[in-house]
């Protein structure tokens, strides 16, 4: 941070460090005693645990320069409260807040403005998840009219953990299921254990998911998928087992009587079979198109971000002040 005091105004010195073409001196450390400093009156208003480094000595530098303008720096390690949302979970855009205010001081003696390059974010690299950009802005104080500053972080979460560990292998669980159209009806067994397999295959990967998934009180995009494949597969399972069923009581019961209700009921079975060959894929495509265009589209949170984002990350993560409309779309 800085703030100019007329007090520290000096001439010129020859052969000393510029900055901005005037000259700067860096001082020791015991100066900051002799100095009022607004940091002094500053705290995280979002903060759940900070401390500073002082490793080897004290992270903290001094300078002024000729016009008397004090430059002041702190090093610090916070954890801040971030409310999340996760009903497009993992297809999520969350949005975290820095938010910095003046304790004592009201907003008449005291006022934080943000420098255009105050934050640096080019060597930010998460695991789970993309630096879309941010916003630097003012905010409200709650406790009265003290001076507050927000810097807000827009992150779009990484897919290609959920692609590769829960969206290709269910999809492979459906389309395994599949294959008990292309078996005779007849071979019950099979269809069964085959059907039962499945949905026992992805209890198991929904049970090992939900372990690694946040605790809400809501249903996520990732639950939907998960419950819409289980439907698949129950529906799977129970078409033709009771198909099964249906036609052997049928069978049973009509075959002495009238014999061609036993063939047309022995005609009908091939061709459920036969259309749901074709159904169930086609369904479950359209299926997934629609959920993936939902949540990617037309839930994304990222087309009312863009009327809040001033910083744009570009290539690389360099900071880049630019148009909006170029920020990637998830």
């Amino acid at each position: 941070m800085h703030w100019q005091d007329p007090r520290m105004i000096f001439e010129h010195i020859p052969g000393e460090k510029t900055f901005k073409n005037r000259t700067i001196l860096t001082f020791d450390l015991k100066s900051l005693e002799k100095l009022w400093i607004p940091v002094l009156d500053v705290f995280f208003s979002n903060e759940k645990s900070a401390r500073h480094h002082d490793i080897i000595s004290e992270n903290k530098r001094l300078r002024i320069d000729s016009a008397g303008v004090i430059y002041y720096e702190i090093r610090l390690s916070t954890l801040l409260t971030c409310h999340m949302k996760f009903q497009h979970f993992p297809m999520d855009v969350q949005t975290c807040g820095l938010m910095i205010e003046s304790f004592a001081y009201d907003i008449e003696d005291l006022q934080f403005e943000w420098l255009d390059d105050g934050i640096n974010l080019r060597q930010i690299e998460l695991p789970q998840h993309k630096m879309e950009g941010l916003s630097l802005q003012q905010c409200n104080c709650e406790r009265g009219s003290f001076s507050c500053v927000e810097a807000k972080f827009y992150l779009s979460r990484q897919m290609g953990y959920y692609i590769l560990q829960v969206y290709i292998p269910t999809t492979l669980i459906v389309m395994l299921s599949w294959i008990s159209f292309w078996i005779s009806i007849n071979v019950t067994p099979a269809r069964v254990s085959l059907g039962i397999t499945t949905v026992l295959t992805i209890t198991s990967q929904r049970s090992a998911l939900t372990q690694s998934l946040p605790v809400v009180s809501y249903v996520m995009s990732i639950d939907i998928w998960e419950r819409s494949l289980s439907s698949y597969f129950i529906h799977v399972k129970v078409c033709s087992n009771d198909l099964s069923i249906k036609m052997s009581i049928c069978m049973a019961y009509v075959f002495a009587a009238v014999v061609e209700y036993a063939i047309a009921n022995f005609n009908n079975k091939p061709e459920i079979d036969r259309l749901s060959r074709r159904a169930f894929p086609l369904s479950f495509m359209l299926v997934t198109l629609t959920y993936y265009v939902y949540f990617t589209i037309c839930a994304s949170e990222i087309p009312e971000l863009q009327k809040q984002i001033t910083h744009v990350l570009g290539q690389n993560g360099v900071e880049n002040i630019s148009e909006i409309q170029k920020l990637r779309t998830i």
